[in-house]
């Protein structure tokens, strides 16, 4: 007399094969075409700060700045995009000292005007990438000066 679960060992081994496939497949990272200066890893847009080989990754943020009639929209977004690299710079600043806390500060100092040494920093950051998001904008920065070292 056969048992039920001994009627089918070949379809079992089909099928336990199936899967194995499959879960092979989903585990290997697809290949995408893209070029490397406009690739972005995932991580670098779920984090706020994202160390790199080519430097450090900070995404900085800001509101959309209102808009009069004779403003256009390349007008305010410029804007927001500096008051957003704006942000990504108090928090580089914010990374120079002990308590995180003091980025809030610099953000303060830097909307008044201060400059500093590390000026040079924030002059050879580039943007990475411009994310428009409704009311507000985000910026991805690469800072090749590592705050560590201020």
């Amino acid at each position: 007399m056969r048992h039920k679960n001994q009627s089918c060992p070949l379809h079992f081994t089909l099928h336990g094969a199936v899967h194995f496939a499959l879960l092979l497949f989903l585990s290997v990272p697809l290949v995408r075409c893209t070029s490397p200066e406009n690739r972005l890893t995932d991580d670098a847009m779920r984090y706020d700060f994202f160390n790199t080989e080519d430097g450090i990754r900070i995404v900085g943020r800001a509101t959309m700045p209102e808009g009069s009639l004779s403003e256009s929209y390349e007008d305010r977004k410029a804007r927001c995009i500096e008051s957003a690299r704006q942000h990504a710079n108090s928090k580089w600043l914010g990374l120079t000292e002990k308590a995180i806390e003091l980025q809030t500060l610099w953000h303060h100092r830097l909307q008044k005007g201060a400059r500093g040494p590390w000026q040079r920093c924030f002059d050879e950051a580039t943007m990475l990438r411009y994310i428009p998001a409704g009311e507000s904008c985000s910026v991805v920065m690469l800072y090749k000066c590592d705050p560590r070292d201020w």
